[in-house]
């Protein structure tokens, strides 16, 4: 927003400990969009619930829109964020101010699901845009196991590229950070001194408990291009915008990776670059997915043998109907969903094949709140039980 002279700020603890008179200024209407997280803004005790919202000022005077970005993450992260199921509460305090939620993966069943949350009215006004990215290349590779690096390190092939700008900008996606810092030290070994005299910046690490500054820095790296490689987690695929990304790797699924998510990190490849020249050639991407072959031979070969069974096809509803189309009325059925469905080849004889399948992999709900309680009820990966310190001494030792 400041490169475009937009007045913004962002709410964090860096930026609150850095200017002790951030708030003062907000009130004073110095900026025109403030960014915060639901903990900063919900905060019973904190400035924002208890003055700024209590008293007048221009921020209150000046406010036109509360906006909710990557709005799935209300329900993808209900386990983790609990303060993203309080939003109703903001909405009830600013219930004069319009409200807009905003996600490139917001399916249907999560759109009911946030609605009732952030407690919008019904009927609520929906756009729907295509984010269809024809500049990116999708591969998917079977491996072994996440922990044979084998396969990602002769796709990175390091021992063979003496000019670092023969590497291309390259995102691996793990959800281990233990498991990334693997990834990490077995890359930086494979640095020549002739590609690069600092392993460490040319690849990097970004995650969620990494602080403020440090992520900062390895974003102008990245930009840059002094950094070529970063290992991350889901904490990069959430508003990075960068333009010069080629390839994009997700490195082993486990109950963690949902669809929405994956589309998310799959999206960072090739984004637009709004600095390109006309005669300069745009980048096309590369997302290679590396699955463990074990879960791909769960899902049956024989994908002919579903498509062709009618007396299924009653179980699949067409989505794209425009009655009722103000509320959200579907739910996945991710329970009975048929795996050899889930095998069919994506070739351009079966694009439209395809492409019904992908809309149709929901089931009308008669409401809203029917919709939200079965979207509570999903079954939504495995989750083993936490262990105590204890218990894992125990294990080891044993």
């Amino acid at each position: 927003m400041r490169k475009l002279g937009i007045p913004a700020v962002a709410l964090t603890r860096h930026t609150k400990s850095q200017n002790k008179k951030v708030w003062d200024e907000i009130a004073k209407g110095r900026y025109r969009i403030v960014y915060a997280s639901p903990e900063v803004i919900l905060n019973k005790r904190g400035y924002f619930l208890t003055s700024l919202v209590r008293n007048p000022n221009k921020f209150m005077q000046n406010l036109v829109a509360v906006a909710v970005d990557e709005a799935h993450l209300i329900w993808d992260w209900i386990s983790f964020r609990d303060k993203y199921q309080l939003l109703g509460t903001l909405h009830n305090v600013l219930n004069q101010v319009p409200w807009v939620l905003l996600s490139a993966t917001l399916s249907p069943m999560v759109a009911a699901y946030t609605h009732e949350v952030c407690k919008l009215q019904t009927p609520s006004m929906r756009f729907i845009m295509s984010c269809a990215r024809d500049n990116i290349n999708m591969v998917v590779h079977p491996i072994k196991s996440p922990r044979d690096l084998s396969p990602l390190l002769d796709l990175i092939n390091l021992s063979a590229i003496t000019d670092i700008n023969e590497l291309p900008r390259t995102v691996i996606f793990y959800d281990s950070i233990d498991g990334g810092q693997r990834i990490a030290d077995a890359l930086r070994i494979l640095v020549s001194s002739e590609l690069s005299d600092s392993p460490r910046t040319l690849i990097q690490m970004f995650f969620g408990s990494i602080d403020d500054p440090k992520k900062t820095k390895t974003l102008k790296d990245l930009e840059s291009g002094a950094c070529r490689i970063i290992i991350c987690t889901d904490a990069f695929g959430l508003g990075v915008d960068i333009s010069k990304i080629a390839r994009v790797v997700q490195w082993g699924i486990d109950e963690k990776v949902t669809i929405s998510a994956l589309t998310q990190r799959m999206g960072r490849a090739a984004r637009k670059d709004p600095k390109r020249k006309e005669n300069e050639e745009e980048i096309i991407g590369q997302a290679i997915i590396f699955v463990q072959k074990a879960i791909l031979d769960a899902v049956p070969t024989d994908w002919e043998a579903g498509w062709d069974n009618t007396t299924a096809e009653s179980e699949w509803v067409d989505v794209d109907s425009d009655e009722d189309d103000d509320n959200p009325k579907v739910i996945p059925v991710s329970k009975g969903r048929r795996l050899d469905r889930f095998g069919l080849p994506v070739t351009s004889d079966t694009q439209q094949k395809v492409s019904k399948f992908v809309r149709n992999i929901y089931k009308e709900a008669k409401s809203l709140k029917e919709a939200s309680r079965q979207a509570k009820a999903e079954n939504r990966g495995m989750f083993r039980p936490k262990h105590t310190l204890i218990i894992k001494v125990l294990k080891k030792r044993n």
